[in-house]
């Protein structure tokens, strides 16, 4: 599996400064700040995503300056175009979990010797208001990728990642 680093040369030099541009701009709440430095548990986490992909470039900055803040956070990367490879995986059953899930972004809890899918391309509040408006899911899209909603999309992380 791979780190931040890694994640960022998944796809081509154009991708890459596109999500560190975001990542730049993305900023989080002496709220969260707090929430997240108080995790006191080592935590696992596997994101299936791409730099190429707008919305793994909203909600990845979230995760990885989550871990930048908590050393007991760790986040492994795997691009969808390699989770074929069984080396970038833990265990069969884990691999097999990420294929069948196969949208980006994706989160993934580990724990002890189980992995399960927490996150699957949308957070669930996008994914509400796009049922309550159907007809405007492209234009909530839009505003999603241009980090409209990234207090909501905080908030929502921090509660998964302080369960």
């Amino acid at each position: 599996m791979s780190d931040f680093q890694q994640y960022l040369n998944f796809n081509e030099e154009e991708n890459k400064r596109r999500q560190l541009e975001v990542y730049a701009d993305t900023h989080i709440s002496a709220l969260t700040e707090r929430r997240i430095a108080a995790i006191s548990a080592p935590q696992q986490w596997l994101v299936l995503g791409e730099p190429f992909c707008p919305d793994c470039r909203v909600f990845v900055p979230f995760v990885q300056k989550f871990a930048e803040l908590n050393p007991n956070i760790k986040i492994k990367y795997v691009a969808r175009k390699n989770y074929h490879e069984r080396s970038r995986f833990d265990s069969d059953e884990q691999q097999k979990l990420v294929v069948e899930t196969h949208n980006i972004p994706s989160l993934f809890r580990i724990e002890n010797d189980t992995t399960r899918l927490v996150l699957k391309e949308f957070p669930e509040f996008f994914k509400r208001r796009a049922e309550q408006a159907p007809d405007q899911k492209d234009q909530l899209k839009a505003d999603y990728r241009a980090g409209k909603f990234n207090e909501e999309l905080e908030r929502e992380l921090v509660k998964l990642f302080t369960v």
